[in-house]
């Protein structure tokens, strides 16, 4: 997940009501930024976190669910693997 540093120092702020600890320096967290932008690989996937929440979720799950669907049907005989939203019977997840 990417946003800006100004954005997630924000969010620590006023989000979680806190100040941001010694890792979380504007300086330090824009190379850490800079350097997880340059990474490269099929299996990354770069998700814009400055969107709204349910923006993020949406994305989140798509991704997820290209990965998983796939495999439901492997799976489908052990069905204590898996339980289905009712909500979204396409989408499994693992119980607990």
């Amino acid at each position: 997940m990417d946003c800006a540093v100004k954005i997630g120092l924000n969010r620590i702020q006023y989000m979680r009501g806190d100040s941001p600890n010694h890792f979380e320096k504007e300086e330090h967290l824009e190379q850490a930024r800079k350097i997880f932008r340059k990474m490269e690989a099929p299996y990354i996937q770069v998700i814009d976190a400055s969107l709204p929440e349910d923006q993020v979720f949406e994305h989140v799950k798509h991704i997820v669910e290209a990965v998983l669907i796939p495999y439901t049907e492997v799976f489908s005989d052990q069905p204590d693997l898996f339980s289905f939203d009712i909500n979204n019977p396409r989408l499994p997840y693992f119980k607990n």
